[in-house]
């Protein structure tokens, strides 16, 4: 699917509206590293069990002023992994222990 599709799709489905060409392609840009992470994470999980939402063109700072207790990107990369590392072989629930096929709402 062709990116600028993709990051049309979801500005429309979410309401989106930026102020100039340059807030644009900063959010653009912000989405589409969000997209190689969720890719990243669902070709880990085994499944889709990751997706876009509302905050997929925001920064970290600006999740954070809307979500105090956001984890600051503790989901991405290394830490994400040895959280997956850590509970093999426990009792701890990992994305592949989940049904994430029902729906979520925000």
């Amino acid at each position: 699917m062709a990116r600028n599709a993709k990051f049309a799709r979801f500005a429309a489905k979410e309401g989106k509206n930026y102020i100039s060409k340059a807030e644009f392609k900063e959010r653009k840009a912000i989405f589409e590293a969000t997209d190689k992470e969720i890719a990243r994470l669902n070709k880990k999980a085994g499944k889709n069990a990751f997706g876009h939402n509302k905050f997929s063109d925001l920064t970290d700072a600006e999740k954070k002023a809307l979500i105090p207790e956001f984890p600051e990107s503790d989901l991405k990369g290394s830490k994400f992994d040895e959280y997956l590392e850590n509970a093999k072989g426990r009792h701890l629930q990992t994305v592949q222990d989940v049904d994430w096929s029902t729906p979520v709402r925000d």
